[in-house]
């Protein structure tokens, strides 16, 4: 629990956008940094696919080949909820979350 507690924490507060994603993109989990860049809160955040935030250069989205824990970065387009398009360097590690039991 404790171990959770302090996962919770690193996210919350860190200066970087961060999103907690299923192995399909749904967004499971944002961070205030993520708030701000997205212009999204929370709540509607969790009704959206990642990859609908997210142009890809070669219209084709990293996720799933990087979800043995390989880096991925890329300059994006993101869209603001305001449908503004603005230019970001992304960098990513996809890692599925495991419960206690090493079960993803």
């Amino acid at each position: 629990a404790i171990i959770e507690s302090n996962f919770k924490r690193l996210i919350t507060f860190s200066p970087y956008a961060i999103a907690l994603t299923t192995s399909t993109g749904q967004i499971t989990m944002v961070n205030r940094a993520f708030e701000s860049v997205f212009g999204l809160t929370a709540d509607t955040a969790q009704r959206v696919n990642i990859d609908a935030l997210v142009e890809w250069p070669d219209s084709e989205p990293h996720w799933s080949s990087t979800a043995g824990g390989q880096a991925t970065g890329n300059y994006i387009v993101r869209l603001h909820k305001a449908g503004r398009q603005v230019p970001r360097e992304l960098r990513a590690v996809v890692l599925p979350l495991v419960d206690a039991a090493g079960e993803a």
